[in-house]
């Protein structure tokens, strides 16, 4: 549950973690639900995803009091292998009160052979490089 400036917003999770998904098989969805714990209607008035990989869908229409809202928080790992942590920024308001939910989602991603050779071109043995030179700068014999 969050308190905040007045308004009171239970999420069930604000944390959702996706563990280990494969950059091949696409996006990864998850729904947040909100309930207002309020006595008079709240609105979602704007929405903010830390990052261009993550997109938030949701009604920005009015809760009323005692009633829920989902919120649909999908990551994008296109070239982004490795860990991962997003967070959707919600800014709720009702008439005389403003609040904001961070919901965050987190995960490891696993990268396709695609986006590594890309990432990576040059391949040495097991080895792969993003240059096939090394500027070791000015090197003196003795130094």
């Amino acid at each position: 549950m969050m308190v905040q400036a007045g308004l009171i917003i239970a999420v069930t999770a604000a944390v959702f973690n996706f563990g280990v998904i494969h950059e091949s098989n696409g996006s990864v969805s998850h729904r947040f639900v909100l309930h207002n714990d309020n006595a008079t209607a709240v609105r979602i008035c704007q929405t903010y995803p830390s990052c261009e990989c993550t997109t938030i869908a949701c009604d920005t229409g009015w809760v009323a009091p005692h009633d829920s809202v989902a919120v649909d928080v999908t990551f994008a790992p296109y070239n982004r292998g490795g860990d991962f942590y997003e967070t959707a920024s919600l800014v709720v308001a009702s008439q005389s009160d403003t609040a904001v939910v961070r919901l965050t989602i987190e995960g490891t991603v696993v990268t396709s052979a695609e986006t590594l050779m890309k990432q990576y071109p040059v391949r040495r043995g097991n080895l792969r490089l993003t240059a096939d030179t090394l500027n070791m700068g000015e090197v003196r014999r003795g130094e």
